[in-house]
């Protein structure tokens, strides 16, 4: 089965294609158009490597946590590729996904991991894996998607039940030299998180084998928060009520 999987919930986005045994990863820059630049790439990969969107058996797209631009670009792109060639698709968990990735380059071998990712407004996403249960952890990964401000979450990160976890994911960026000295270690390096695509790809292959699909019309982002304008809505809406 040929599965083009995209993950564009951070900044910088990728895409993968996954056949087999067989996998290619494209990361996309950062300061690149995401939206002008995803498919022309998609298709220019494809073509080298003797293949075209019509040999895609599923498409498989992260569907958050994440920014808010770039979880619409990503899942918009993958539901009409599916629904247009009436192709299977399956979202897949933002952090579940890096999760995945770090496992699949052997930088997470034991144990648990907590994925980090910033939420912005001074605020992160988090949700911790262990490695044992991974695969079923990861797909109700939703459920363990939480989101705090960024002073919380070291209290997290330092918490006696946290203690021995690795650390992962975009939002570790943001982590200042005297919390990189703290945590030690336990941070993973970039190249853990990098084009968390494959992640993507790899667990949808998963669900594929267990026949579990998402319906192309239905599958929705999962921002896990309003966005800064629906809270400044509802600020003021809870103010006009008390006047």
């Amino acid at each position: 089965m040929l599965i083009l999987a995209l993950d564009t919930s951070d900044l910088s986005g990728s895409f993968s294609v996954l056949n087999g045994v067989n996998t290619i990863e494209k990361p996309l820059l950062d300061n690149e158009k995401t939206a002008q630049i995803l498919i022309p790439q998609i298709k220019t990969m494809l073509e080298s490597e003797g293949y075209s969107l019509a040999d895609v058996a599923l498409h498989a797209v992260a569907t958050g946590p994440g920014s808010f631009t770039g979880i619409r670009i990503g899942l918009t792109t993958a539901k009409t590729f599916a629904y247009a060639a009436k192709k299977k698709i399956i979202g897949i968990n933002s952090l579940a996904a890096i999760a995945m990735a770090a496992k699949f380059r052997n930088f997470w071998l034991s144990g648990s991991i907590t994925i980090v990712m910033n939420a912005f407004r001074k605020q992160m996403f988090w949700a911790t894996f262990d490695f044992d249960d991974f695969s079923e952890q990861a797909f109700e990964a939703n459920n363990r998607t939480k989101v705090v401000d960024q002073s919380d979450l070291f209290h997290v990160l330092n918490s006696a039940e946290q203690s021995n976890h690795l650390i992962c994911g975009p939002g570790t960026r943001q982590f200042t030299a005297v919390d990189l000295d703290q945590f030690g270690e336990r941070v993973l390096p970039a190249e853990s998180f990098e084009s968390p695509a494959i992640g993507v790809g790899l667990l949808a292959a998963i669900r594929a084998n267990r026949n579990d699909f998402d319906d192309p019309i239905k599958l929705l982002p999962n921002y896990f928060r309003g966005s800064a304008a629906e809270e400044k809505l509802k600020i003021a809406g809870k103010t006009s009520l008390k006047k």
